[in-house]
């Protein structure tokens, strides 16, 4: 499959059917082998962008920004605590050291 450039969603077939490599029978060597080559750009394993930048707030005072910790159901707890959880497993955040403090935001989905 050549790519036309019009549509990014063109791939997503394709992308798709890497994931079904292992459940394909070894019928047709050559589609295996295509989606071979075709996965191993799309690393499975998360992991944070390392950069040399330093990301920085500049403030103009050395005041810091807090706000009281607003309560929660039992429920709005656990619901965020348990996905920053999985984020901090898979490589995605980290504890922050940072002096300030942001209320979690929890909106619920329109179904």
């Amino acid at each position: 499959m050549m790519p036309s450039g019009s549509k990014k969603t063109e791939w997503v077939p394709l992308i798709l059917a890497t994931g079904a490599l292992d459940c394909l029978p070894p019928s047709d060597p050559d589609i295996i082998s295509i989606l071979r080559e075709v996965t191993e750009p799309f690393n499975p394993t998360p992991s944070v962008i390392k950069t040399d930048f330093p990301h920085q707030l500049r403030l103009t005072t050395d005041q810091h920004c807090r706000t009281r910790m607003r309560r929660y159901s039992p429920e709005n707890t656990r619901t965020p605590r348990e996905q920053i959880k999985e984020l901090c497993q898979a490589g995605y955040a980290r504890p922050s050291v940072s002096p300030y403090l942001a209320n979690p935001v929890i909106v619920s989905k329109s179904d």
